[in-house]
């Protein structure tokens, strides 16, 4: 089975199962939120593949723009102004907000407990957001990006197999330090290891410059670096590689691989994409969200670009190759 073929029979698994209806009632109302994404990108036409699923599965399910849905597209552009979108959001009634991150997601959920929203999050339980994962109750359903906080521990391992002197890591992330169930799972994760963590924190707003900020510290102090799941990071992914330099990486998404990056344990997006646009249209037939269990990833793919292991003068153990789903050449 390609991986095209994995993500359509996860979604018409999942989504059958949710028990959607073969046709939508009225029209629809859609806000979605993304805290670094273009407005331009949130569209079925562009070139974005997670966007292009998401609405090209709405699609599927019988809910077209222009037709029978209405679509508001916010974007902070990197900037702190979640609380400002949000306000905009809930001004025009919409039936479901979609919330791409942590961070909008508990400004969102402070802001409403009546709006359905449906959200990209990481460690929905742990952070609060939902009560469980098979009956979240309250507002919020959507999809999680990791099986919780172990799974950095198992890209940490991966990484440090190909650089097995390493001593000292950073972690590119919105986060300052462990003063969040987060942090401190990722300093619990350093102490395991015996490894001295700084945390990179990148301040808003966050552009090219912050990032080349960020990294002026991280080349003069680590021998890897771990890359969170973050959007911001997703959309200037690309810089990121850049910027890496001869820093070994373990990247959270595939693209940052595709883009020349190191390493990747990752989930595939566009199935967590579509996956979401179910629930949209779940919520939109008139399934309580409440009741729509959170996703959570579970089939993690381990990507490595063999072109630049060589670049950075590393050797791939024939270990980690044998274990590798995907090799890059």
């Amino acid at each position: 089975m390609n991986r095209r073929d994995f993500i359509v029979v996860l979604g018409t698994t999942a989504y059958s199962s949710l028990g959607f209806a073969e046709e939508p009632r009225r029209q629809r109302k859609l806000a979605i939120i993304d805290p670094s994404a273009s407005v331009e990108e949130m569209h079925e036409a562009d070139l974005n593949p997670n966007w292009r699923m998401f609405f090209t599965e709405l699609r599927r399910q019988g809910y077209i723009e222009g037709t029978n849905l209405t679509v508001h597209r916010y974007s902070a552009g990197g900037r702190a102004i979640f609380r400002e979108l949000t306000s905009e959001a809930l001004s025009v009634s919409p039936d479901v907000i979609l919330a791409v991150s942590n961070g909008l997601l508990r400004v969102i959920g402070e802001a409403t407990a009546d709006t359905p929203i449906i959200s990209i999050m990481t460690d929905p339980v742990s952070q609060g957001f939902v009560a469980n994962l098979g009956v979240p109750g309250g507002n919020i359903s959507g999809v999680a990006t990791d099986a919780g906080f172990e799974v950095w521990d198992k890209r940490l391992q991966f990484i440090k197999e190909l650089v097995p002197g390493a001593s000292s890591l950073s972690f590119l992330s919105l986060t300052s330090g462990p003063n969040t169930p987060y942090g401190r799972a990722i300093q619990d994760m350093a102490d395991h290891a015996h490894m001295q963590l700084r945390f990179a924190a990148l301040q808003s707003p966050i552009n090219e410059a912050e990032y080349r900020r960020v990294f002026e510290q991280i080349v003069r102090f680590t021998d890897i670096l771990l890359v969170n799941e973050g959007p911001q990071n997703y959309s200037n992914r690309r810089l990121i590689v850049e910027l890496t330099g001869n820093i070994p990486t373990m990247y959270p998404w595939r693209e940052y691989v595709e883009a020349g990056g190191l390493m990747a344990y990752a989930v595939e997006l566009e199935a967590l994409f579509q996956y979401m646009a179910g629930q949209v249209a779940s919520v939109f037939n008139g399934t309580k969200v409440g009741e729509i269990p959170v996703y959570q990833a579970r089939m993690f793919k381990l990507i490595i670009n063999l072109k630049t292991a060589k670049t950075l003068g590393l050797t791939v153990p024939p270990a980690i190759l044998a274990r590798a789903d995907e090799v890059l050449e």
